[in-house]
């Protein structure tokens, strides 16, 4: 996600890890791991060496369920 910033612009990013509970990966097990706020990528970002606040989630968890239209396209529906 991109947000306004005095300075130029500003990113937070979720990240997180991804199981399926299901061989062809209709149904998606996902643990949010951590957040992170930095500055967004740009002419002052080269190499990604600005600085960065990263933080650990308390691991919430949420189900996605995916319908594959074709190899091109697909639906997820869920949350948290």
């Amino acid at each position: 996600v991109d947000l306004p910033w005095p300075i130029g612009g500003a990113r937070v990013g979720v990240m997180g890890e991804v199981t399926a509970n299901d061989p062809e990966g209709r149904e998606v097990l996902v643990t949010f791991t951590s957040w992170e706020l930095g500055p967004k990528p740009g002419k002052r970002d080269r190499g990604g060496d600005s600085p960065r606040l990263q933080l650990p989630l308390p691991r919430p968890k949420g189900v996605l369920r995916n319908t594959f239209c074709d190899d091109t396209l697909r639906i997820s529906r869920g949350g948290r």
